[in-house]
C-alpha cells in the first residue's frame, strides 16, 4: 500500500513540491540501504577473514606446543623420562657390579676445610702486614743511611 501511494505522488502528472520532498526521502533512504547493505557484506567478510586467521594461528600454536613436547622427550640421555629414571638405572648397574658388601646409599667424607682455604687465599694475617711494613721501614731506612754517609741528606 505504501508504494503503491509512492509511485502514485512521485509521477509527473501530479508533482508537487510535496511528493518531490517525499522522493528525495525515498532515495536518501534507499542509498542507505544500500550502502548498509554493502558493509554488511564487507563485515561478514572480515569475519570470515578473522576466523580463518584464528584458526590458523591455533593450527600454529598447537603445531609448536606438538615440536615442543618431541623436543622435550628426546631432551634426556638415551630417551629417559626425567632423574628418577636416570637415578634407577644409575642404582641398577651399581648393584649389578657384584660389590656384595655396598649397601644402597653411598657416603663421603671429605677433610676440606673452607676457613683454612680462606686464609691461605688471602694476603696473610695481621701479623704478616705487620713484619712487611717493618721490612719496608727497614729498607727505607737503609736508603737514608745510605744518602747520608754521602752528604746528599741534611737535617734542619
Amino acid at each position: 500500500m505504501g508504494d503503491e501511494f509512492l509511485r502514485r505522488s512521485t509521477s509527473p502528472a501530479t508533482a508537487s513540491p510535496a511528493t518531490a520532498g517525499v522522493s528525495y526521502l525515498q532515495e536518501n533512504l534507499d542509498a542507505h540501504q544500500a550502502l548498509d547493505d554493502e558493509y554488511s557484506a564487507k563485515m561478514a567478510e572480515n569475519e570470515a577473514d578473522l576466523a580463518a586467521a584464528r584458526k590458523e594461528w591455533q593450527e600454529a600454536l598447537a603445531e609448536a606446543k606438538a615440536k615442543r613436547k618431541a623436543a622435550e622427550k628426546d631432551k634426556g640421555p638415551e630417551g629417559l623420562e626425567g632423574p628418577d629414571e636416570l637415578i634407577a638405572k644409575a642404582r641398577d648397574a651399581i648393584s649389578g657390579l657384584g660389590l656384595g658388601g655396598i649397601s644402597g646409599a653411598i657416603e663421603v667424607q671429605s677433610t676440606f676445610n673452607a676457613m683454612a682455604a680462606a686464609r691461605g687465599m688471602g694476603s696473610g694475617g695481621p701479623v704478616d702486614k705487620i713484619k712487611e711494613r717493618v721490612a719496608d721501614i727497614d729498607r727505607n731506612i737503609g736508603i737514608l743511611v745510605q744518602e747520608a754517609k754521602k752528604g746528599g741528606i741534611q737535617f734542619g
